[in-house]
This record gives structure tokens, sequence and C-alpha cells, in this order.
């Protein structure tokens, strides 16, 4: 009889308890769920950006080497069109030198010279931006491999997202052994 209001009052706790939690393990494992399949939304649409910048940095890459090959094939063409105006305008300076051609084509091999040599110097200029143009697009690389981290604490994120709703669920669970 001396026990009994001691035991009593130990009933009315653990009955505000089971209430409380009776009310928040369902929120909780709610919560829990609700966390997990928005991190599962963000996995999908990170997945969508990795690939895509995969896709953008083959396409790049591919496109940048590809200039760079015509850069140098542009380069080279230049070189032999430069050489080829080069001995010419030596051989003219030459005559012209001796009084054998005229001031007028000395004058014209010396403007396709100096086109020549401007066409080279386009031609290097174009290889240099053909040269950056790949490196730009090799950078792109970071940026997958950026995403791809993104994406592994994502999955970490996720896994223990999912550790957390089936912690809640065996919570619930529990909740009618307390019962």
């Amino acid at each position: 009889k001396a026990q009994l209001p001691a035991l009593e009052a130990q009933e009315r706790a653990a009955r505000v308890r089971l209430e409380r939690l009776r009310r928040q393990l369902p929120v909780s494992v709610r919560e829990a769920e609700l966390s997990a399949d928005a991190l599962k939304a963000q996995l999908k649409a990170l997945d969508a950006q990795v690939e895509s910048a995969e896709v953008d940095y083959r396409a790049a890459v591919e496109s940048a080497r590809s200039s760079v090959a015509a850069a140098r094939s542009a380069l080279e063409a230049a070189k032999v069109a430069l050489e080829k105006s080069k001995n010419r305008y030596e051989r003219y300076r030459r005559l012209y030198g001796r009084k054998v051609i005229s001031k007028e084509q000395f004058e014209e091999v010396e403007v396709a010279y100096a086109k020549s040599k401007a066409a080279y110097s386009e031609a290097e200029s174009g290889l240099v931006k053909a040269r950056a143009a790949l490196e730009r697009a090799e950078a792109l690389k970071f940026q997958v491999e950026s995403l791809e981290r993104k994406r592994a604490a994502l999955l970490k994120q996720l896994a223990a997202a999912e550790q957390r709703v089936v912690s809640a669920q065996a919570n619930l669970k529990r909740l009618k052994e307390v019962e």
C-alpha cells in the first residue's frame, strides 16, 4: 500500500512519455523519409549535371583538338608560302638592284611578301588561340571532377538519411513494445 502512490506516479509518467512518443516518432519517421527523398532528388539532378558536364567536356576537347590540328596545318601552309614568297622577294630584289626589272614589278613582289608575312603571323596567332581553347576545354575536366566529388558526398548523406529512416522506423516498432 505504501508503494502504490509511487507506482501510480510512475505509471502516469510512463503514460506521458508514451503519449509523447506516439506523437514524436511518426513525425520523426516522416521527417527522415522526406529528408531521404529530397537527397534522392538532389542526387538525380546532380547525376544529370555530371552527365551533361562530361558530354560538354568531351565535345569541347574534341573540337579544340580539331582546331589545333587545323591551325597547325594552316601554319605549315603559311610557312611554305612565306618561304616561297621570301625566295621570290630576294630574287626580285637582286634583279631590281641590277636594274633588270621595273620598280613596279619589284613592289608587287614586295607586297606579296608582306602579305605572306602577315598570313604567317595570323596562322601563328590562330595556333596560339587554338591551344588556349584546348587548355580551357581541358579545364572543364575539373568541373566534372568537382561535380563527381559533390555526388560522392551526396551519396554519403543519402546513406546516412536512409539509416535515420531505418532507425526511426525501428523506434516506431519499439513504441508498440512500450505500450
